[in-house]
């Protein structure tokens, strides 16, 4: 069983300061049903679907079904290294590998960043979201990943991260609110 009990994404601009996320955390330390908050600070790059990301924090609503998949680094490697294998070297193989048909709606990676903010004793280096078209869909990605054809980014995967230590939260997410996003 996970060590939480749900997981909330929010944007804040760039130039938000320190006391402005800090007083963020506080106000929403009051819908928490028991335990502390934890809070990281992320660099989001969007794989894919960021027209359909983009219309979706517009018209706010359902987003339907997402994985978020929590990601260990490999030992050895850096925040900063992991962010560039997964993106550099991970990301064009997968999305030359995996059939099309399987691909999710939109996918985003966010690597934690190595700073105050995102909290110490943080086990993951990186969060990928996925949004899925459904969970069959999902469900079949997953079976393609037990195939011979995924063999190379099963490989490649283990160059840059622990697998026995990924946590895929599969989760119903929905817009609540948005002020930035015109």
């Amino acid at each position: 069983m996970p060590p939480w009990d749900g997981v909330e994404i929010s944007w804040h601009p760039l130039k938000a300061n320190e006391t402005d996320l800090a007083s963020w955390v506080r106000a929403g330390d009051d819908v928490l049903l028991d335990g502390p908050r934890v809070t990281v600070t992320v660099e989001e790059r969007t794989v894919s679907g960021l027209d359909w990301l983009q219309n979706r924090w517009r018209e706010g609503g359902e987003m339907g079904v997402v994985l978020i998949g929590l990601i260990e680094a490999a030992d050895g490697l850096t925040r900063p290294a992991f962010r560039d294998y997964w993106w550099d070297q991970h990301r064009p193989l997968a999305n030359r590998l995996v059939p099309d048909t399987l691909a999710p709606i939109a996918y985003v990676h966010d690597y934690v960043l190595d700073d105050r903010a995102s909290g110490e004793g943080f086990t993951w280096a990186g969060i990928g979201e996925m949004y899925e078209r459904s969970l069959g869909t999902a469900r079949q990605r997953g079976e393609w990943f037990e195939s011979d054809a995924a063999k190379p980014v099963i490989a490649d995967e283990e160059r840059f991260l622990v697998r026995a230590s990924r946590q895929v939260l599969v989760t119903d997410g929905e817009v609540l609110h948005d002020e930035t996003v015109s």
